[in-house]
């Protein structure tokens, strides 16, 4: 008993940095948090708001194929990388006056992915703190991250949400109960900024179809829809109003408070048709830089490319070349789908209709020059840590890692 004693007592300081560390990064995360107001959270007003004011991007270097940009000058100008650096650690600079407290609501085959990978990059360059679940890779049960979050060897509250709640976008359980769950993981209960994506009902369900159904079942959408067993088929079932199914509606009476409250309430409602110009509505509603919006597409899912357990993917048709009989069942499989999306593209034109169209045009402008500057260096640069940071999620778990910067 003795020298196990002695044993912990010399053990001990090798287990205190990494402690310590942790500590420390909760303290400083949770300080940053309580500077952030609560009315900061949830108002926007474009004729006082500082963020109509936010400065433009510095003029861009021409990108220079080939160039590694290792501190050098390209015609006495700063390379790609000094540039792209520069651009993230001003935004660094810059977090305690932008918000989060997002619970992004991530639903399937709407580019979904894609925005969570933008608030994985967000959360470790800002030091804020990233929901991250024991067994879980992308999806976890409300109930469970609630369990995770509040019990013994408890998470504690983060200041991003970003997992799926339902493994194939089946959520049981009203929406009202999902969003105070939201409340009891997000650091502040009373703010919290809700963000979704939802996509045109017929091309959500074709890709729905293709990604999760057809590998399985082997049939086109056709031949399944047509020859399909009793509508009480689990795998039939999943394709009535799988978007809708996402929030918890099964009958028209559960969409109520979706629309009524839930999308009305939400910081914002991106459209997968209308990505880029979304984020640039959300960018200025939460006062964040344009870098931290760009991205890159990480996963594949044409024909060719293979999905989660290896099983190939084949095109989906469009709408409208398939047979007028499908079309018609297609439509009555995504009735309340139909509803949802309109309503939600409502809310999302509200909030864009809040930016001069002037100024949401240049945004667009130089967000786009921005993505081909970003996406040219990581692909001329690919043993770069910046590869990491947006191709994988790897890194993401590391509980005690200090901000991220480098391209």
């Amino acid at each position: 008993m003795k020298h196990l004693a002695v044993l912990v007592l010399l053990l001990l300081p090798l287990a205190r940095p990494r402690l310590q560390s942790t500590v420390n990064r909760e303290a400083e995360q949770s300080a940053v948090a309580a500077r952030r107001t609560t009315a900061a959270l949830n108002t926007y007003n474009p004729d006082e708001d500082e963020l109509f004011h936010m400065r433009k991007l510095p003029e861009l270097t021409v990108y220079v194929k080939g160039h590694r940009g290792e501190g050098k000058t390209v015609g006495g100008e700063p390379t790609n990388r000094s540039y792209l650096n520069n651009l993230v650690a001003n935004s660094a600079a810059q977090t305690e006056g932008q918000l989060s407290n997002i619970a992004f609501i991530k639903t399937h085959k709407t580019a979904s992915t894609t925005f969570a990978f933008l608030l994985y990059r967000y959360a470790r360059r800002h030091n804020v703190k990233l929901a991250h679940f024991d067994d879980h890779n992308s999806a976890i049960p409300l109930r469970e991250a609630v369990q995770q979050t509040e019990g013994r060897q408890g998470k504690g509250r983060c200041d991003i949400m970003h997992y799926h709640v339902s493994a194939f976008g089946q959520f049981e359980g009203s929406w009202r109960q999902a969003e105070q769950a939201y409340r009891r993981i997000l650091r502040n209960t009373k703010a919290v900024n809700f963000v979704t994506v939802v996509r045109e009902p017929r091309s959500h369900l074709l890709s729905y179809y293709y990604y999760f159904l057809q590998p399985q079942t082997q049939k086109t959408i056709g031949e399944f829809l047509t020859q399909a067993k009793h509508p009480r088929d689990p795998i039939h079932r999943r394709l009535f109003n799988p978007l809708s199914a996402e929030f918890g509606v099964k009958k028209r009476q559960d969409l109520r408070y979706v629309l009524e409250k839930a999308l009305p309430n939400a910081k914002m409602v991106l459209l997968t048709e209308e990505f880029d110009e979304g984020l640039m509505v959300l960018r200025r509603l939460l006062r964040w830089e344009m870098v931290d919006m760009t991205y890159v597409s990480v996963y594949k899912t044409t024909a060719g490319a293979r999905r989660y357990d290896g099983k190939p993917l084949v095109n989906a048709p469009r709408f409208e070349d398939l047979p007028v009989q499908v079309q018609q069942i297609i439509d009555q499989h995504t009735e309340l789908d139909r509803v949802l999306y309109n309503a939600a593209k409502l809310e999302y034109e509200k909030r864009r209709d809040l930016i001069p169209p002037p100024l949401l045009e240049e945004d667009l402008v130089e967000f786009h020059e921005l993505q081909r500057t970003v996406g040219a260096y990581l692909v001329d640069n690919p043993t770069s840590k910046a590869n990491a940071m947006y191709k994988t999620a790897n890194i993401y778990a590391q509980e005690d890692a200090s901000p991220f910067y480098e391209f």
